[in-house]
């Protein structure tokens, strides 16, 4: 039996502060996020603007997206405009089918596990995009970690 210290706890040995940790990383404040969107006949390929995350921010598993049966074919990805170059449509979850009403959690998808965690390098947009012509609730219940 071995005992080990993982990335960030040795950081924190360090007591001369050279390797200092990331504060969102280890005891980073949590902070919550929360608002709607109603969709009227939205047309497919649309991008509707949920949160503003600050720079620094990291978006945390379980955080989660509670929609009504928004139509046939419908599906939703969230990402985010951080990057420079061009959107990051599905960060944090890849197109997930929202035909009928549900929690989709986002952040702990296979597909997405190894983008994260990312730290937001500018003050950007949490976007969700949709595929199809949508109609019903769209909620984010947002969970993130900030210095």
């Amino acid at each position: 039996m071995a005992t080990v210290k993982a990335v960030n706890y040795t950081k924190g040995d360090d007591p001369y502060g050279s390797n200092l940790m990331e504060a969102n990383l280890q005891y980073g404040k949590v902070r919550y996020i929360y608002d709607k969107y109603e969709a009227a006949s939205l047309a497919g390929a649309s991008v509707i603007k949920m949160a503003r995350l600050p720079k620094g921010a990291v978006v945390l598993p379980n955080s989660c997206i509670v929609h009504d049966a928004l139509g046939s074919g419908v599906t939703l990805a969230v990402g985010d405009n951080d990057d420079t170059d061009a959107d990051d449509a599905d960060r944090y979850l890849e197109a997930t089918s929202a035909a009928s009403a549900g929690v989709i959690q986002f952040n702990d998808d296979a597909t997405c596990i190894d983008k994260m965690p990312y730290k937001v390098q500018k003050d950007c947009d949490l976007t969700i995009t949709t595929a199809n012509e949508a109609t019903g609730t769209i909620e984010v219940h947002l969970l993130i970690a900030v210095e």
